[in-house]
């Protein structure tokens, strides 16, 4: 591979200037190593055109991508007319870009630039996010594209395009359009909400819309338009959608099944279809609320689902009831998820043989749910666990008090710390996933108050923190895994209780947080591995006791708490913060990748108990590990979406601590027990991979340290009505 860098100090100062470098060297010779335009952080005034001589291949592409780590912008002024315009040229990759304020398209695929693909943009206020003209086979993935004057992402005449896991909000007219001749157009996953319709499908043929979420459009939520033939919609859920599924005159041969279609507009339907010939429905659950009614059918108002029935001959085994949704109205996926009381569990139909999994990526099993979201089989196999847990021991067969640990992505590479003994306790990390452990020493052959530990995606990045009262109090920095230390002074030379610290994805964003003194401490940022630090002040100048605080994958969205205080967030790496909830005794805190699923924990002499918002803080829902019983939650974890939930509570051997997990994101949870005795136990600490396969949790006291592998359902079983398959390791 050839790295062409762009960026301040970088060979290149412009991303044009680095194309037009590559197109000299190259010319029209075909591809025989991957050429990448690496883009450093910077604002680029500039329409970025490859020369349309240049000649990749589908093994050896042309690849326009930030650097990682970096968010460039491409800034078109609201003069220039693209950001990205790629012209002609097969397999172009465009990733990681930020393309705004562009006339026409943040970025575009034009005349027969087949094989595109564009993911993790971001697109907004141009005229249209994304764009595949007249190219086949592009495929569009996880771009965030907002506040566009017209589409979202926008496939007009290139069939066999692929739109998936994308979020389209606010645009003006279409949050995903494929527009006439687009045929062959796969749909799924994906989030489009306040536009005016979320995704719409015009004049095409062979389209396939599954596992989508639609919310609060103004028009249609899913919008077959105008000749639109044989489109399959499949385990979609639209919520608040003027109308949710809309058949329009012309459009025929259409299949609807598995849906969730709750409408409440005025004078909205939940299904409408303008053409009857060879439309099929079933398995789906329409439900209206006020004036809004079920469908219409071919000229025919359908007040009820019976109506319904009656007028089409359609869905004999749907439904029309509530969902119950666990946030109706709310602003995330996870808001649209169903528990599993919902009338919609086991009611859809299998289409294992078109697609196998859910919104969020898990399987689906052989009695489907209606809608995007699969309710979890775990628990109804599992009887006592959906973890199984192994011991194991840094330190040998020694008791320790563990209070910290961190894991990278997969789980392969931890760190543990401890504060055993009268004068502390010791570092460890393994490579391994934990089967061998090598001590770590930041400060010599010392004993220290290891309060707090973190480790970026990789485990290459890693944080430490000490102090206690009467001991010295440093913050310490590697590079390499831990076989290197840095100390790093936020406050100078100066001793103090760092309680608790966080990291973001690659290590370069830290948080910490300090106790010192009577009156409480401090809380403090770096966004350049721990070289410099700025202090924040979510509480104004006050002294405050910061005992949790927590980082998203980015550092962007934050949450920190205070012992008898309040709770806060920041949704711009620290500078400004929102009080979220009141004085209480806040001990544990989390996110999830990217901030907007937040957990909290109440603790201490407090009454305890565990909270979570599915909205980056603004609105909070009590979650009940233990029931209706106060707890001293000591902490809580959470996966990258926030769908598996570790929290632990910790009132020491004699009144008892539990260990919860959830993996449905905290609509219900499983109490683990990794103890072979049962014995309760103070639990301090856990911390979980990226996907939440892998837990990692530590308690005081007996302390033991114990790996957590989840296990999900493979083998044929049957439990009641329900077959299941199996039980593996994820």
């Amino acid at each position: 591979m050839s790295t062409w860098t762009v960026g301040s100090g970088k060979t290149y100062s412009t991303i044009q200037g680095a194309l037009d470098a590559l197109y000299t060297a190259v010319t029209t010779t075909t591809f025989t190593a991957t050429q990448t335009i690496e883009v450093y952080d910077g604002t680029y005034l500039e329409t970025a055109t490859p020369n349309t001589g240049l000649n990749p291949t589908a093994t050896y592409r042309l690849v326009i991508t930030a650097a990682t780590g970096n968010t460039p912008i491409i800034d078109g002024e609201s003069t220039r007319t693209n950001g990205i315009y790629i012209n002609a040229i097969n397999y172009v990759t465009v990733s990681g870009l930020t393309c705004k304020s562009n006339v026409s398209h943040g970025i575009i695929f034009y005349a027969s630039s087949n094989y595109g693909t564009a993911y993790n943009n971001i697109c907004y206020s141009n005229g249209a996010g994304i764009r595949c003209h007249s190219s086949t086979n592009g495929i569009v993935y996880n771009n965030t594209c907002y506040s566009n004057s017209t589409n979202g992402i926008f496939f007009y005449s290139s069939t066999s395009g692929t739109s998936y896991g994308n979020t389209c909000y606010s645009n003006g007219t279409n949050g995903i359009y494929f527009s006439k001749d687009s045929d062959t157009g796969i749909v799924y996953s994906n989030f489009c909400y306040s536009n005016v319709v979320g995704i719409r499908f015009y004049s095409n043929t062979t389209s396939l819309i599954y596992n989508n979420l639609c919310k609060g459009n103004t028009s249609v939520g899913i919008y077959l338009n105008s000749y639109s033939l044989y489109a399959s919609v499949y385990n979609n859920t639209s919520y608040g959608d003027t109308n949710s599924i809309y058949f329009a005159i012309g459009s025929s041969q259409g299949t609807v099944k598995n849906n969730i279609a709750w409408c409440y507009s005025v004078s909205g339907y939940a299904i409408y279809v303008g053409s009857s010939t060879g439309f099929v429905s079933d398995n789906n659950n329409f439900y209206k609320t006020g004036t809004a009614k079920t469908g219409y059918w071919v000229g025919t108002d359908c007040t009820t689902l019976v109506d319904w029935k009656t007028a089409s001959g359609q869905d004999p085994h749907s439904i029309s009831a509530d969902p119950l949704f666990i946030n109706a109205g709310g602003t995330t996926a996870i808001d649209y998820k169903v528990p599993d009381s919902s009338p919609c569990k086991n009611k859809g139909i299998n289409l294992n043989s078109i697609f196998t999994t859910d919104y969020f990526g898990s399987l689906r099993y052989t009695n489907w749910d209606i809608g995007f979201y699969e309710t979890s089989r775990d628990e109804v196999m599992l009887t006592k666990s959906i973890f199984s847990w192994t011991e194991t021991k840094p330190a040998g067969g020694v008791n320790k008090q563990w209070v910290a640990c961190d894991s990278d992505s997969d789980g392969s590479n931890l760190i543990v710390s401890e504060t055993s003994g009268s004068g502390g306790g010791r570092i460890y990390t393994s490579s391994d996933s934990g089967v061998n452990w090598t001590e770590r020493r930041p400060v010599g052959d010392v004993n220290r108050y290891w309060y707090t530990c973190a480790s970026d995606s990789t485990g290459t990045n890693l944080l430490a923190c000490c102090g206690a009262y009467g001991y010295p109090g440093r913050i310490y920095t590697s590079s390499d895994g831990g076989v290197n230390w840095t100390e790093r002074r936020p406050v100078g030379d100066v001793d103090k209780i760092w309680n608790i610290g966080d990291s973001d994805n690659d290590g370069s964003n830290l948080i910490v947080a300090e106790v010192s003194g009577v009156g409480g401490g401090r809380l403090y940022t770096s966004s350049d591995f721990g070289v410099n630090w700025a202090e924040r002040r979510p509480a104004g100048d006050a002294n405050k006791n910061w005992v949790c605080c927590a980082s998203d994958s980015t550092g962007t969205n934050l949450i920190a708490g205070v012992y008898n205080g309040g709770l806060y967030t920041s949704s711009n790496s620290g500078i400004d913060w929102t009080l979220r909830v009141g004085v209480a005794a806040w001990i544990c805190c989390t996110t999830d990748s990217d901030g907007s699923v937040f957990i909290a924990g109440i603790g201490g002499s407090y009454y305890g108990r565990l909270y979570i918002s599915y909205d980056s803080g603004v609105n909070w829902t009590e979650t009940k590990p233990a029931g209706v019983a106060d707890k001293s939650w000591s902490f809580c974890t959470s996966n990258y979406d926030g769908s598996i939930l570790c929290a632990g509570e910790g009132r020491g051997v004699v009144e008892g601590g539990r260990l919860y997990t959830s993996i449905n994101g905290g609509i219900t949870w499983k109490e683990q027990f990794p103890l072979i005795w049962g014995f309760n136990e103070n639990w301090y600490c856990s911390s979980s991979d990226y996907t939440g396969s892998n837990l990692i949790v530590g308690y005081i006291n007996r302390g033991r340290l114990h790996i957590g592998r989840r296990r999900t359902i493979v083998a044929s079983k049957t439990v009641g009505s329900e077959t299941l398959i199996g039980i593996k390791y994820l």
